[in-house]
Protein backbone atom coordinates (compact mmCIF):
# COMPACT_ATOMS: atom_id res chain seq x y z
CA UNK A 1 0.00 0.00 0.00
CA UNK A 2 3.08 2.30 -0.41
CA UNK A 3 3.18 4.85 2.68
CA UNK A 4 -0.65 5.67 2.44
CA UNK A 5 -2.18 6.10 5.71
CA UNK A 6 -5.37 3.49 5.78
CA UNK A 7 -8.47 4.04 7.53
CA UNK A 8 -8.80 1.24 11.05
CA UNK A 9 -12.24 -0.47 11.55
CA UNK A 10 -14.30 1.58 12.99
CA UNK A 11 -14.13 0.67 16.56
CA UNK A 12 -10.06 0.89 16.64
CA UNK A 13 -8.82 3.87 18.02
CA UNK A 14 -5.29 2.31 16.65
CA UNK A 15 -4.79 -0.85 14.43
CA UNK A 16 -2.35 -3.65 12.62
CA UNK A 17 -3.95 -4.05 9.01
CA UNK A 18 -1.25 -6.75 8.58
CA UNK A 19 -3.08 -8.85 11.48
CA UNK A 20 -6.67 -9.69 10.51
CA UNK A 21 -7.27 -6.10 10.67
CA UNK A 22 -6.85 -6.17 14.48
CA UNK A 23 -7.16 -2.90 17.14
CA UNK A 24 -4.13 -2.44 18.77
CA UNK A 25 -5.83 -0.33 21.18
CA UNK A 26 -8.95 1.81 22.25
CA UNK A 27 -10.12 5.17 23.61
CA UNK A 28 -12.76 4.65 26.35
CA UNK A 29 -12.75 8.04 27.27
CA UNK A 30 -14.16 8.93 24.09
CA UNK A 31 -15.28 6.04 22.51
CA UNK A 32 -16.32 3.85 25.56
CA UNK A 33 -14.72 1.11 24.33
CA UNK A 34 -12.02 -1.21 25.23
CA UNK A 35 -9.62 -4.19 24.12
CA UNK A 36 -10.89 -7.37 24.06
CA UNK A 37 -7.09 -9.46 23.79
CA UNK A 38 -9.01 -12.75 22.34
CA UNK A 39 -10.53 -11.15 19.61
CA UNK A 40 -8.46 -8.12 18.60
CA UNK A 41 -11.80 -5.69 18.70
CA UNK A 42 -12.93 -2.86 20.73
CA UNK A 43 -15.96 -3.93 22.29
CA UNK A 44 -18.05 -1.30 24.39
CA UNK A 45 -17.62 -0.39 27.87
CA UNK A 46 -19.95 -1.58 30.36
CA UNK A 47 -23.58 0.27 29.79
CA UNK A 48 -22.74 0.80 26.48
CA UNK A 49 -23.19 -0.91 23.53
CA UNK A 50 -22.55 -1.33 19.42
CA UNK A 51 -24.22 0.99 17.37
CA UNK A 52 -21.53 0.29 14.41
CA UNK A 53 -20.26 3.62 15.22
CA UNK A 54 -16.78 4.75 16.26
CA UNK A 55 -18.47 5.98 19.55
CA UNK A 56 -20.18 3.17 21.65
CA UNK A 57 -23.79 4.59 22.35
CA UNK A 58 -24.90 4.49 26.12
CA UNK A 59 -27.55 1.65 27.45
CA UNK A 60 -30.71 2.85 28.98
CA UNK A 61 -30.04 3.57 32.56
CA UNK A 62 -31.81 0.78 33.81
CA UNK A 63 -29.48 -1.39 32.19
CA UNK A 64 -25.93 -2.70 32.88
CA UNK A 65 -25.42 -3.93 29.70
CA UNK A 66 -27.19 -4.08 26.50
CA UNK A 67 -27.62 -4.83 22.95
CA UNK A 68 -29.40 -2.31 21.64
CA UNK A 69 -31.23 0.87 23.19
CA UNK A 70 -34.16 -1.33 23.32
CA UNK A 71 -32.29 -4.50 24.24
CA UNK A 72 -30.72 -4.96 27.67
CA UNK A 73 -28.69 -8.09 28.23
CA UNK A 74 -28.19 -7.56 32.22
CA UNK A 75 -29.58 -4.77 34.55
CA UNK A 76 -29.19 -2.18 37.05
CA UNK A 77 -29.11 -2.52 40.56
CA UNK A 78 -33.12 -3.06 41.43
CA UNK A 79 -34.18 -3.71 38.13
CA UNK A 80 -34.78 -7.24 36.78
CA UNK A 81 -34.33 -8.64 32.95
CA UNK A 82 -37.46 -9.38 31.93
CA UNK A 83 -38.38 -12.05 28.67
CA UNK A 84 -38.85 -9.23 26.27
CA UNK A 85 -35.13 -7.89 27.37
CA UNK A 86 -36.25 -4.62 29.31
CA UNK A 87 -34.88 -4.07 32.63
CA UNK A 88 -37.91 -2.97 34.90
CA UNK A 89 -38.43 -2.65 38.97
CA UNK A 90 -41.21 -5.46 38.70
CA UNK A 91 -41.68 -8.30 36.80
CA UNK A 92 -45.01 -9.19 35.24
CA UNK A 93 -47.50 -11.43 36.29
CA UNK A 94 -46.21 -15.23 35.97
CA UNK A 95 -42.75 -14.15 36.89
CA UNK A 96 -40.64 -13.21 40.11
CA UNK A 97 -37.55 -10.95 40.59
CA UNK A 98 -34.83 -13.10 41.03
CA UNK A 99 -32.67 -11.10 43.68
CA UNK A 100 -29.63 -13.09 43.04
CA UNK A 101 -29.86 -12.88 38.80
CA UNK A 102 -31.63 -10.08 38.60
CA UNK A 103 -33.60 -11.88 35.83
CA UNK A 104 -37.78 -12.63 35.97
CA UNK A 105 -37.54 -16.00 36.22
CA UNK A 106 -40.61 -17.81 35.38
CA UNK A 107 -43.53 -19.14 38.11
CA UNK A 108 -44.95 -22.59 38.48
CA UNK A 109 -47.46 -23.72 35.66
CA UNK A 110 -49.95 -23.17 38.40
CA UNK A 111 -49.14 -19.74 39.81
CA UNK A 112 -50.49 -15.96 38.67
CA UNK A 113 -47.81 -14.53 40.95
CA UNK A 114 -45.26 -16.51 43.08
CA UNK A 115 -41.71 -15.75 45.15
CA UNK A 116 -38.64 -16.98 44.92
CA UNK A 117 -39.79 -20.05 46.53
CA UNK A 118 -41.69 -21.51 44.16
CA UNK A 119 -45.39 -20.54 46.27
CA UNK A 120 -48.04 -19.09 44.50
CA UNK A 121 -49.39 -15.27 45.66
CA UNK A 122 -52.36 -15.19 43.01
CA UNK A 123 -54.30 -17.09 41.02
CA UNK A 124 -55.73 -16.50 37.67
CA UNK A 125 -59.62 -17.14 36.99
CA UNK A 126 -59.42 -17.28 33.80
CA UNK A 127 -57.29 -20.36 34.85
CA UNK A 128 -59.92 -21.72 36.87
CA UNK A 129 -58.12 -22.00 39.48
CA UNK A 130 -58.01 -21.12 43.06
CA UNK A 131 -55.63 -20.50 46.12
CA UNK A 132 -55.51 -23.22 48.20
CA UNK A 133 -54.21 -23.49 52.10
CA UNK A 134 -51.15 -24.86 50.81
CA UNK A 135 -50.59 -21.71 48.58
CA UNK A 136 -50.95 -23.59 45.34
CA UNK A 137 -53.74 -22.49 42.60
CA UNK A 138 -55.49 -25.26 42.11
CA UNK A 139 -58.25 -25.79 39.78
CA UNK A 140 -61.79 -24.41 40.70
CA UNK A 141 -64.91 -27.43 41.18
CA UNK A 142 -66.00 -28.29 37.84
CA UNK A 143 -62.30 -28.67 36.57
CA UNK A 144 -59.04 -30.42 36.71
CA UNK A 145 -55.38 -30.62 36.62
CA UNK A 146 -53.21 -31.35 33.35
CA UNK A 147 -49.83 -29.94 34.31
CA UNK A 148 -50.85 -26.65 32.16
CA UNK A 149 -51.27 -23.73 32.85
CA UNK A 150 -55.28 -23.87 32.32
CA UNK A 151 -57.31 -25.97 33.86
CA UNK A 152 -59.84 -28.00 31.19
CA UNK A 153 -63.26 -28.51 32.34
CA UNK A 154 -64.90 -32.03 33.67
CA UNK A 155 -67.70 -33.92 32.03
CA UNK A 156 -70.55 -32.43 32.75
CA UNK A 157 -71.78 -35.33 34.40
CA UNK A 158 -68.84 -34.93 37.00
CA UNK A 159 -68.77 -32.54 39.96
CA UNK A 160 -64.73 -33.04 40.32
CA UNK A 161 -62.48 -34.81 38.22
CA UNK A 162 -58.66 -35.94 37.93
CA UNK A 163 -58.98 -35.82 34.14
CA UNK A 164 -61.63 -36.10 31.13
CA UNK A 165 -62.08 -39.30 31.78
CA UNK A 166 -61.55 -40.09 35.36
CA UNK A 167 -64.41 -38.45 38.02
CA UNK A 168 -63.74 -38.42 41.78
CA UNK A 169 -67.59 -36.79 42.67
CA UNK A 170 -71.01 -36.61 40.22
CA UNK A 171 -73.39 -33.68 39.06
CA UNK A 172 -76.34 -34.23 40.56
CA UNK A 173 -78.81 -37.13 39.60
CA UNK A 174 -75.58 -39.45 38.78
CA UNK A 175 -73.66 -41.72 41.00
CA UNK A 176 -70.01 -42.84 40.45
CA UNK A 177 -69.25 -46.17 39.22
CA UNK A 178 -66.47 -48.23 39.80
CA UNK A 179 -64.90 -47.39 36.59
CA UNK A 180 -64.54 -43.74 37.64
CA UNK A 181 -67.51 -42.45 35.19
CA UNK A 182 -70.66 -40.82 36.37
CA UNK A 183 -73.76 -42.71 35.37
CA UNK A 184 -77.66 -41.88 35.82
CA UNK A 185 -78.24 -45.45 37.21
CA UNK A 186 -75.83 -48.41 39.19
CA UNK A 187 -75.41 -51.91 37.78
CA UNK A 188 -76.90 -54.87 39.26
CA UNK A 189 -75.30 -55.46 42.32
CA UNK A 190 -75.08 -51.94 43.29
CA UNK A 191 -77.16 -49.63 44.67
CA UNK A 192 -77.34 -45.38 44.18
CA UNK A 193 -76.54 -43.76 47.70
CA UNK A 194 -77.85 -40.27 47.82
CA UNK A 195 -76.43 -38.72 50.21
CA UNK A 196 -72.62 -39.67 48.80
CA UNK A 197 -73.68 -40.14 44.82
CA UNK A 198 -71.64 -42.81 44.37
CA UNK A 199 -72.45 -46.58 43.36
CA UNK A 200 -72.35 -48.67 46.34
CA UNK A 201 -72.22 -52.39 46.58
CA UNK A 202 -75.34 -55.00 47.53
CA UNK A 203 -75.01 -57.20 50.46
CA UNK A 204 -73.53 -60.47 49.49
CA UNK A 205 -75.28 -62.63 46.99
CA UNK A 206 -77.88 -59.66 46.35
CA UNK A 207 -78.77 -58.82 43.01
CA UNK A 208 -80.86 -55.46 43.09
CA UNK A 209 -81.04 -53.74 46.55
CA UNK A 210 -82.04 -50.42 48.22
CA UNK A 211 -78.80 -50.33 50.64
CA UNK A 212 -76.21 -52.29 51.95
CA UNK A 213 -78.99 -53.81 54.22
CA UNK A 214 -82.14 -54.41 52.09
CA UNK A 215 -81.86 -56.52 49.21
CA UNK A 216 -84.80 -56.75 46.98
CA UNK A 217 -83.65 -59.04 44.42
CA UNK A 218 -81.39 -62.20 44.91
CA UNK A 219 -78.57 -63.86 43.21
CA UNK A 220 -79.45 -67.17 41.44
CA UNK A 221 -79.72 -70.10 43.68
CA UNK A 222 -79.82 -67.26 46.57
CA UNK A 223 -83.24 -66.47 48.53
CA UNK A 224 -84.57 -63.60 50.12
CA UNK A 225 -84.98 -64.46 53.64
CA UNK A 226 -87.10 -61.77 56.15
CA UNK A 227 -84.16 -59.52 57.33
CA UNK A 228 -84.34 -59.00 53.68
CA UNK A 229 -80.44 -60.69 53.05
CA UNK A 230 -79.66 -62.89 51.05
CA UNK A 231 -78.81 -66.98 51.71
CA UNK A 232 -78.11 -70.07 50.16
CA UNK A 233 -80.50 -71.90 52.40
CA UNK A 234 -83.70 -70.91 54.61
CA UNK A 235 -84.29 -70.77 58.42
CA UNK A 236 -86.66 -73.32 59.76
CA UNK A 237 -90.55 -72.42 58.71
CA UNK A 238 -89.09 -71.54 54.96
CA UNK A 239 -88.54 -73.20 52.60
CA UNK A 240 -86.64 -72.33 48.89
CA UNK A 241 -88.84 -70.79 46.33
CA UNK A 242 -86.63 -71.04 43.67
CA UNK A 243 -89.50 -69.29 40.74
CA UNK A 244 -89.28 -66.52 42.98
CA UNK A 245 -86.09 -66.55 44.94
CA UNK A 246 -87.22 -66.00 47.95
CA UNK A 247 -87.73 -68.04 51.62
CA UNK A 248 -91.11 -68.70 51.56
CA UNK A 249 -93.30 -69.52 54.74
CA UNK A 250 -94.11 -73.18 55.20
CA UNK A 251 -97.76 -74.09 56.29
CA UNK A 252 -98.76 -72.86 59.97
CA UNK A 253 -98.71 -76.29 60.88
CA UNK A 254 -94.81 -77.73 59.71
CA UNK A 255 -91.74 -77.64 61.13
CA UNK A 256 -90.17 -77.51 57.79
CA UNK A 257 -90.98 -78.27 54.43
CA UNK A 258 -90.21 -78.61 50.61
CA UNK A 259 -93.16 -75.91 49.29
CA UNK A 260 -95.85 -74.71 50.52
CA UNK A 261 -98.71 -77.26 50.62
CA UNK A 262 -97.29 -80.39 52.39
CA UNK A 263 -94.71 -80.77 55.53
CA UNK A 264 -91.95 -82.39 55.71
CA UNK A 265 -91.61 -82.60 59.54
CA UNK A 266 -93.12 -81.71 62.38
CA UNK A 267 -92.70 -80.62 65.91
CA UNK A 268 -93.70 -82.49 68.79
CA UNK A 269 -93.24 -79.19 71.43
CA UNK A 270 -96.12 -78.04 69.06
CA UNK A 271 -97.95 -81.02 69.87
CA UNK A 272 -98.30 -82.34 66.55
CA UNK A 273 -97.44 -85.55 64.30
CA UNK A 274 -97.22 -86.31 60.45
CA UNK A 275 -99.95 -87.75 58.69
CA UNK A 276 -98.35 -89.68 55.95
CA UNK A 277 -101.95 -89.82 54.00
CA UNK A 278 -102.02 -85.72 54.08
CA UNK A 279 -98.45 -84.42 53.97
CA UNK A 280 -99.48 -81.98 57.00
CA UNK A 281 -98.99 -82.03 60.55
CA UNK A 282 -101.85 -83.04 62.86
CA UNK A 283 -102.63 -82.52 66.53
CA UNK A 284 -101.61 -85.11 68.49
CA UNK A 285 -104.70 -86.91 71.08
CA UNK A 286 -106.04 -84.53 73.54
CA UNK A 287 -105.04 -81.11 71.63
CA UNK A 288 -106.34 -79.49 69.12
CA UNK A 289 -105.47 -76.95 66.09
CA UNK A 290 -106.43 -73.94 66.15
CA UNK A 291 -105.36 -71.89 63.03
CA UNK A 292 -101.75 -71.75 64.53
CA UNK A 293 -98.56 -73.50 64.77
CA UNK A 294 -99.00 -74.96 68.46
CA UNK A 295 -102.02 -76.86 69.21
CA UNK A 296 -103.97 -76.45 72.21
CA UNK A 297 -105.02 -78.90 74.78
CA UNK A 298 -108.84 -80.26 74.97
CA UNK A 299 -111.17 -80.15 77.88
CA UNK A 300 -109.77 -81.99 80.81
CA UNK A 301 -113.00 -84.52 80.12
CA UNK A 302 -112.15 -84.91 76.22
CA UNK A 303 -109.79 -87.56 75.46
CA UNK A 304 -109.62 -85.85 71.57
CA UNK A 305 -111.52 -82.75 70.66
CA UNK A 306 -111.53 -80.43 67.20
CA UNK A 307 -112.11 -77.52 69.73
CA UNK A 308 -112.71 -76.38 72.96
CA UNK A 309 -116.34 -77.18 72.71
CA UNK A 310 -116.43 -80.09 70.56
CA UNK A 311 -114.85 -82.46 71.80
CA UNK A 312 -113.99 -85.83 69.76
CA UNK A 313 -114.09 -88.62 72.41
CA UNK A 314 -114.02 -88.54 75.71
CA UNK A 315 -111.82 -90.07 79.23
CA UNK A 316 -112.76 -92.63 81.31
CA UNK A 317 -115.77 -91.53 83.56
CA UNK A 318 -117.03 -89.55 81.09
CA UNK A 319 -119.59 -89.57 78.30
CA UNK A 320 -120.06 -87.74 75.12
CA UNK A 321 -123.56 -86.19 74.86
CA UNK A 322 -125.17 -84.49 71.72
CA UNK A 323 -124.15 -80.79 72.43
CA UNK A 324 -120.56 -82.92 71.65
CA UNK A 325 -119.26 -82.15 75.53
CA UNK A 326 -117.78 -84.59 77.60
CA UNK A 327 -119.97 -85.31 81.15
CA UNK A 328 -119.89 -87.89 84.20
CA UNK A 329 -123.58 -88.26 83.59
CA UNK A 330 -125.95 -88.26 80.62
CA UNK A 331 -129.03 -86.87 79.95
CA UNK A 332 -132.97 -88.26 80.57
CA UNK A 333 -133.73 -90.85 78.06
CA UNK A 334 -129.92 -91.39 77.60
CA UNK A 335 -127.36 -93.99 78.89
CA UNK A 336 -124.26 -94.14 79.05
CA UNK A 337 -122.04 -96.47 77.37
CA UNK A 338 -118.40 -97.43 78.28
CA UNK A 339 -118.01 -99.14 74.87
CA UNK A 340 -117.16 -95.59 73.41
CA UNK A 341 -117.52 -93.48 76.41
CA UNK A 342 -121.07 -91.63 74.64
CA UNK A 343 -124.27 -91.20 76.18
CA UNK A 344 -126.96 -93.93 73.77
CA UNK A 345 -130.59 -93.15 73.05
CA UNK A 346 -132.68 -95.28 75.49
CA UNK A 347 -135.69 -97.49 74.07
CA UNK A 348 -138.29 -95.41 72.88
CA UNK A 349 -140.59 -96.82 75.72
CA UNK A 350 -138.15 -95.39 78.26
Amino acid sequence: MGNKCVSCPYDCYTCNLNVNTSCISCNPSADYRTLNSSTGRCIPLPGYFDNNTTVAANCPSQCASCFSITNCSTCSPLYFLASNKTCNTQCPSRFYANAQTQICTLCPSDCLTCDASGTCLSCSSSDNRVLNLSKRCVPMQGYYENSSQTCPQCPSVCASCQSATICTSCSRNYYLRADNKCYSSCLVTFYADTSSQVCRSCSSNCLICVNSSFCSMCQAQNYLRVDNLCYTTCLQGYYANTEKLVCSTCLYDCLSCSNGVSCDTCSSLNKRIFDTASQRCLAMSGYYDNGTTACLPCPSSCSNCQSPTNCSYCNAGYFLRTDSMCYTSCLLRYFPSSQNNSCLNCLYDC
